[in-house]
């Protein structure tokens, strides 16, 4: 009989792989691979997402969080005295996962249809450089 959850341990399990739902924006970036990000490989996204989409977008809206935390002992120390320092964190990345979202300005809510294409053609090319920075697929999906 278990009294106590280990927070250490993941207990999701996810059978399904659709896209997660949308909540506070009109487009999300998803993952469409499974794979581990480093707390680095992170921020270097979320720095490059911000900087692109800077100029169409309100507020992106980051929908990940880290799951496994790995620690280290510095050099040199005996055993024993505890587990150490927090080293590094990393993401758990699932197949359909968001990991961000984003909506349109005003202004560019009032341009025609043709010119919101062109726009979104653009967020795809961003989109497939930012997955080349992180080796991990990801792809655009539009709010229905």
């Amino acid at each position: 009989m278990k009294y106590f959850k280990k927070s250490h341990l993941i207990f999701k399990k996810i059978k399904n792989k659709k896209i997660f739902n949308i909540i506070q924006g009109q487009f999300c970036v998803y993952f469409n691979s499974f794979g581990i990000l480093n707390f680095n490989e992170y921020k270097a996204l979320k720095f490059y997402f911000r900087k692109k989409l800077k100029i169409f977008s309100k507020k992106l809206f980051f929908r990940i969080t880290p799951k496994l935390k790995n620690t280290k002992k510095s050099i040199g120390v005996r055993m024993g005295k505890g587990k150490g320092a927090l080293n590094n964190f990393y993401f758990v990345i699932k197949k359909g996962q968001i990991f961000f979202e984003f909506m349109f300005k005003n202004k560019i809510n009032n341009l025609s249809t043709i010119e919101k294409n062109i726009l979104i053609k653009t967020f795809k090319k961003f989109i497939f450089l930012g997955s080349i920075k992180s080796n991990i697929k990801m792809k655009l999906k539009k709010n229905d």
